[in-house]
């Protein structure tokens, strides 16, 4: 029998480990079948849980956040070694392949989800916390049975002829980092701390701005360089930081490739030729490129090339692997027959769960599966708000059922051997596909809308988890062969991770909705848009631009543009660079790849310090430490965070907050009535008065300004009175400026509908006084405007007032008007010449005269304030003061205001020299990191002298 590992690996594993067997040979792991030492324990299984919980929430909150989610099993195998050495009877090798292996289901089901779940927000589907549970645990139960019956295969009869390359790293940890173990458990133990406390002091605290840009700090430079297009922004987190970190220097700097490509050439040159046209229609939208930031450009020209370039290269990654997908695809069948491992009495290392077991497990999924698409059709309603008969009902969950479950089928093996060969599980490729097929399925059947799309994307999510977990699995099973695990427990305790992770996954994932939202408002043009800037979830975005397109919406959606970002992926195909990276790069905001290459290049640096070969090497080495602890210990202070910002626990981040002020808004019918309320909205106490005026809000400003005869220039003079030396050139001309005005229109049945002008237009409460009356402006001008009780209403009416059919459709939205201003301007050798300040300037007839005085250059502005008891009234701040109308509901939204100093250049360079010190700090780690791994491999190396 075996003694617990305590020496390096190569003490322990055999020299059969990795090569292919001799005839007649087998292998002999280093804990005997016979042995029976603890393998499944209240310490492996609990701390596998633990692990399950903590790294399912920071791989979903990277996901969203950065598009890349954690690899889990390193730092979690690292954590099972240093945590078993804490314990009064150390952990066993097997203890520690267990929590591993438990552990591991985090990363996989996160992915599973991140990558279609929010696709389901983004196209504004109602979703529920237990259909993503329901769907997470489906799928990843499906890829542990399927992958059952694959195991002998790929890890035994296959031994020495597929390389696993990501079990190999792990298998290499467990064994021969038990004499390192120390030292780089506190490694990663003090990373998580620095992650989390970096990101709390940003995020939560903000005591600097993370989001550094040129605009601000480089002033009016910054400010001419967006002008054109042109803005380098950088997302100073630790989470981003440490992603590229680990991700290192050649992909970081491919993903940033792609990013200057769509931010720094495609953006200005999109807004160099077209800026000067007029506005344009495109894809169901408007679009006025001279008016436009180019934040606005990237994400509605820019974002759909690159979602194009994702599936593309999803595809191309699936294509490419042909001969395994053909070759897994008859894996799944023979699996399907085999009865089991093929030995009258297999031994313990042998041992898997019974093949009628894992039949009626299949069975029952597909089932489950079933009735959970029975239930998304019933509840989904039709278009036109019509519900699905019971029989149509059952048709969809029976064709639903079929088509996930067959993909589920066939695609298992391919992303088992994927793993296998290369190390990488062409998961979104094989995602894309399910979602697409999915949808024709469901459109052939006469499902289409919102029903359709809801239950292709659950599919999707179901197949998505289902590959993530069958390619984890075979990993567990290979590192359990190679130590001596059993696999039956390694199977039965994958159940009880998936659960766990999808749990922990449908808690988190409406946690980072409600907190930070995956659609945002667009300021400028008003419209409902992805939140690149938090939440970017670019495979999801993908998924759902594709299942929207099919579904519901064909003819508004950038197809060209969609297909000019499939160019670009067939073209970094042929060039030989990695496309997927490229493409992430393409579509995910510069701040977030510049964060991620600025990991990298420090991971660099640090890399190629320390003097010494053997130096260098173990600092090298840290890196997966480092960057796991900050991007782990980042994504937990994240969300608990988000859980600071939901007004359900009061939004307690209003009272840690220094660089923003934080208050909760009343949102009524989409209307925030914090600021803009009226005398009706308002909860009156008996005896109360209340009424409205018009102030003024800033005082009127004066500017100098030439009397010519008693008349103003207007700070403009023709060029024949200006007093120019001989020989210099002066031209006049009307230049054109365009402003954008927003403004609130009532739209009836899809049709604008003109502002109301009779009192008999309004549902008034009987006895209510209305009347027309003329009114002046603040500009002197009168129009007519109703007033009731007193209030005038000014243009707009909200549709609950207004006398409409019940069947008619009335919605509110902001729109903006765009107001040409010409102006006159004089050039003095081409150059626009500034306003003539004084008489000198002139060139005066005589007799003329001339004189500068002080006058106002703009009209005093107005706005209405609230007076109750004589007394104006407060900003509203909760759902409580509002006087809510009939049918509708108040909702109390958190918003924030930057202090002065935070939003500009103060804070952002506070931010940056904060993420210097973040790059010391790694650095300091890293060295000590290595200094701990080489007195270990010393003192490791001097035991087996002395021993032998």
């Amino acid at each position: 029998m075996h003694d617990a590992p305590s020496k390096s690996g190569s003490k322990l594993l055999p020299d059969s480990a990795y090569r292919k067997l001799k005839d007649g040979e087998t292998y002999e792991p280093i804990v005997p079948a016979g042995d029976k030492r603890a393998e499944v324990t209240p310490w492996s299984v609990g701390l596998g849980v633990i692990m399950v919980v903590i790294f399912s929430a920071a791989c979903v909150y990277m996901a969203l956040r950065a598009g890349n989610a954690i690899e889990a099993s390193i730092p979690i195998a690292i954590l099972a070694i240093f945590f078993g050495r804490l314990k009064k009877t150390k952990s066993t090798i097997l203890e520690n392949v267990m929590v591993q292996s438990i552990g591991q289901a985090s990363g996989v089901v996160a992915a599973g989800a991140t990558f279609v779940i929010p696709a389901l927000y983004i196209n504004q589907q109602a979703v529920s916390w237990w259909q993503i549970l329901l769907a997470c645990t489906v799928g990843g139960f499906l890829g542990i049975v399927l992958i059952i019956p694959l195991r002998k295969y790929f890890v035994k009869d296959m031994h020495g002829e597929l390389p696993f390359p990501e079990a190999t790293a792990i298998n290499e940890i467990l064994v021969a980092g038990e004499s390192t173990a120390g030292g780089a458990g506190k490694i990663l133990l003090l990373s998580f701390a620095l992650g989390a406390l970096f990101d709390f002091l940003v995020e939560g605290v903000h005591l600097w701005n993370s989001g550094i840009s040129t605009t601000a700090v480089l002033g009016d430079s910054g400010a001419w360089l967006r002008g054109h297009g042109f803005e380098l922004q950088i997302a100073g987190i630790a989470a981003l930081f440490g992603l590229g970190y680990i991700i290192g220097i050649k992909y970081a700097s491919i993903i940033a490739s792609g990013s200057v490509l769509a931010v720094l050439v495609i953006v200005p040159v999109i807004k160099l030729v077209g800026g000067g046209n007029a506005a344009f229609a495109y894809a169901g939208h408007t679009y006025n490129l001279g008016t436009m930031s180019p934040g606005a450009v990237f994400g509605a020209f820019v974002k759909p090339i690159g979602i194009g370039a994702i599936a593309v290269s999803g595809l191309i990654g699936i294509l490419r692997m042909g001969k395994i997908v053909a070759g897994s695809v008859s894996l799944g069948f023979k699996g399907l027959g085999r009865k089991g491992g093929g030995e009258a009495a297999p031994e313990r290392t042998q041992w898997d769960l019974k093949p009628k077991t894992v039949l009626l497990f299949e069975l029952g999924l597909m089932v489950t599966m079933g009735v959970i698409f029975f239930i998304v059709a019933a509840v989904t309603p039709q278009e036109g708000g019509v519900s699905y008969t019971t029989g149509e009902c059952l048709t969809f969950a029976v064709v639903g059922m079929i088509v996930g479950f067959l993909l589920s089928f066939l695609f298992t093996p391919v992303a088992a051997q994927a793993i296998a060969i290369v190390g990488v599980n062409p998961v979104s490729g094989m995602t894309l596909i399910t979602v697409v097929l999915s949808i024709i399925a469901m459109i052939l059947t006469g499902l289409s809308g919102s029903a359709g799309m809801v239950i292709a994307l659950i599919i999707g999510t179901a197949v998505c988890t289902a590959l993530s977990t069958s390619g984890a699995l075979v990993t567990d099973f290979k590192i359990g062969y190679w130590i001596g695990s059993t696999p039956r427990n390694q199977q039965i305790w994958k159940f009880l991770g998936v659960v766990v992770a999808a749990l922990v996954i449908a808690f988190v994932v409406p946690l980072m909705d409600q907190a930070y939202h995956f659609l945002v408002q667009d300021p400028v043009t008003g419209q409902m848009v992805s939140n690149d800037k938090v939440l970017p979830a670019p495979q999801a975005n993908m998924l759902a631009a594709v299942s929207k397109g099919l579904m519901s919406d064909a003819t508004n959606q950038p197809w060209l543009l969609y297909g000019v970002g499939g160019l670009v992926a067939v073209l970094l195909f042929m060039a030989g660079v990695p496309m997927l990276a490229f493409a992430l790069g393409m579509y995910l905001p510069l701040a977030i790849n510049l964060a991620v290459l600025a990991g990298a290049v420090v991971a660099w640096i640090i890399s190629k310090t320390g003097g010494r070969e053997d130096v260098k090497k173990m600092r090298a080495e840290q890196g997966t430490l480092i960057a796991s602890g900050l991007m782990a210990g980042a994504a937990i202070i994240g969300l608990v965070t988000a859980v600071l910002r939901l007004p359900a626990v009061g939004a307690p981040i209003r009272y840690l907050s220094v660089g923003e002020t934080y208050g909760f808004h009343p949102v009524v019918a989409g209307q925030d009535k914090s600021a803009s309320f009226l005398c009706r909205d308002l909860k009156l106490a008996p005896g109360q008065r209340c009424e409205s005026r018009w102030v003024v809000d800033e005082p009127a400003k004066t500017r100098p300004e030439v009397f010519l005869d008693g008349r103003p220039l207007h700070g403009l003079a023709p060029c024949a009175m200006l007093a120019l030396p001989a020989g210099r050139d002066c031209r006049e001309k009307f230049s054109g400026g365009e402003r954008s005005v927003p403004r609130m229109e009532l739209v009836v049945d899809g049709k604008v509908r003109p502002p109301v002008s009779t009192c008999d237009e309004l549902k008034l409460v009987p006895g209510q006084p209305c009347e027309v009356r003329e009114t002046t402006t603040w500009d002197g001008e009168t129009k007519r405007e109703l007033v009731v009780d007193e209030v005038p209403l000014g243009e707009f009416v909200p549709c609950e007032q207004l006398k409409l059919d019940e069947k008619r459709k009335c919605e509110v939205r902001e729109t903006v008007d765009r107001v040409a201003l010409a102006s006159f301007e004089v050039l003095v050798d081409g150059k626009a010449r500034g306003p003539v300040t004084s008489c000198e300037e002139l060139r005066l007839p005589e007799g003329s005269s001339c004189e500068v005085r002080q006058v106002e250059s703009e009209k005093a502005k107005t706005h209405r304030e609230i007076l109750v008891d004589g007394k104006p009234r407060a900003p509203l701040t909760s759902c409580g003061e509002v006087n809510v109308p009939k049918g509708q509901s108040c909702e109390e939204v958190l918003a924030s205001e930057a202090q002065h100093w935070y939003d500009g250049r103060t804070g952002q360079l506070l931010g940056f020299a904060a993420l210097l010190v973040l790059a010391v700090l790694c650095y300091f780690l890293a060295s000590l990191g290595a200094k701990w791994a080489l007195a270990a491999t010393a003192a490791a190396k001097k035991d087996d002298e002395g021993s032998s």
